[in-house]
C-alpha cells in the first residue's frame, strides 16, 4: 500500500484508524498470479502478459465509472450479481504489488485506494471467481 494514501486518510480522518491490511509478500503474489492465470486462462502467464490476456477476456460494465464520487465497489458487485468473500485483494501493478483487505474496507476506503488518472488497479476476492479491472479513466471491467 502506498504510504501517501494512508497519510492522506489520516489527515482527512484524524480520529479514525485506517482499516487493517496486509501487504502480500512477493512469493505469495506469484502464487496468486499463477492461480489466477490457470483459473481464467488455463495456462501460466505472468506480469504484463498475464494482465493483457486477462483484460482481453474482461467485459466492460456499462454506465459505471469508478472515478465518480458515487461509485461503490460493493454496490457494483451486487448489481453484477457477483458473490464475494470477506477477504479481498487490491493490486496496483501486474498482480505483484498486492494488498489484502476486507472487501468492505476496500469499498469504504476506495477514494484513498484508487486515484483516477494515476491508477490502473485490479480487485478480486479470496474465491478468485472474478477479477475487476479499474482503469485510470474510471472504466470498470469484470472477468468471471
Amino acid at each position: 500500500m502506498y504510504k501517501e494514501r494512508m497519510e492522506l486518510y489520516k489527515r482527512e480522518n484524524p480520529n479514525v484508524i485506517f482499516p487493517d491490511f496486509q501487504e502480500i509478500p512477493s512469493e505469495e503474489c506469484k502464487s496468486l498470479s499463477l492461480e489466477i492465470s490457470k483459473k481464467f486462462l488455463n495456462e501460466a502467464f505472468s506480469g504484463l502478459d498475464l494482465l493483457t490476456q486477462l483484460f482481453k477476456k474482461a467485459v466492460r460494465i456499462e454506465n459505471v465509472n469508478a472515478a465518480s464520487e458515487c461509485f461503490s465497489l460493493i454496490e457494483t458487485l451486487q448489481k453484477q450479481e457477483i458473490t464475494f468473500t470477506e477477504t479481498g485483494y487490491i493490486d496496483w501493478y501486474r498482480l505483484d504489488r498486492t494488498t489484502k483487505m476486507r472487501i468492505q474496507d476496500i469499498s469504504s476506503c476506495f477514494e484513498y485506494l484508487y486515484f483516477p488518472s494515476a491508477d490502473d488497479i485490479q480487485i478480486f476476492d479470496s474465491s478468485i471467481s472474478w477479477l475487476m479491472f479499474i482503469e485510470h479513466d474510471g472504466e470498470v471491467y469484470i472477468l468471471r
